[in-house]
């Protein structure tokens, strides 16, 4: 599950945790993991944005923004589940696909079509990624490069992030008995192929 609301929140709990167990004494196994690296790119975690320029209001900033339900992405859920009909392979797929259909087509309004958009859980980080980059027009220059600074800012973040756990990392009683990995499995291409 990508978790979007408490990312520093997570950093910091995993560095008490860390602390505890050594503190205790403890052998200590640390898996890290984080998405803030992929989309979407909000700044507005961590304050005003520092290297994008422009105004590109259609692109949240903020995690409020990025998971609000509005018209926009209730059109884009209506496209999203008229095409997995025509996609169904299967009748039990096509039948449950065609019930959310009718749900959301029937909403009376967009507070009863969010309480749908919240029954179906596994569908709903797609479907607020689609909304995400429905406002990307990759042919324009500036708003690419608007994007990918907002990339760049994530990168910022982490990077402060992992500032702390170097930090934690030089102090002679962890750093000696301590293994520090770093992988990553890719980057961003921003239309670069």
């Amino acid at each position: 599950v990508r978790e979007f609301s408490n990312f520093d929140e997570g950093w910091d709990k995993t560095y008490t945790r860390l602390m505890d167990n050594i503190n205790k004494g403890k052998p200590t196994f640390m898996f890290l993991h984080t998405y803030e690296l992929h989309i979407p790119y909000l700044p507005g975690r961590h304050g005003e944005p520092l290297f994008a320029v422009g105004n590109y209001p259609q692109f949240p900033l903020t995690q409020d923004e990025y998971l609000r339900f509005d018209e926009d992405l209730l059109q884009i859920i209506l496209k999203d589940f008229r095409e997995r009909l025509d996609q169904s392979e299967t009748p039990e797929s096509f039948q449950r696909n065609q019930e959310i259909y009718n749900k959301f087509k029937n909403a009376k309004n967009l507070v009863e079509a969010k309480t749908v958009f919240e029954s179906i859980p596994l569908e709903q980080f797609d479907l607020h990624q689609k909304k995400y980059f429905s406002h990307l027009n990759l042919l324009d220059s500036k708003q690419l490069a608007y994007f990918r600074a907002l990339y760049d800012e994530t990168i910022s973040n982490v990077d402060s992030k992992l500032v702390k756990l170097f930090s934690l990392l030089s102090d002679p009683k962890i750093g000696k008995n301590t293994i520090l990995v770093i992988t990553a499995d890719h980057g961003e291409e921003f239309m670069e192929h």
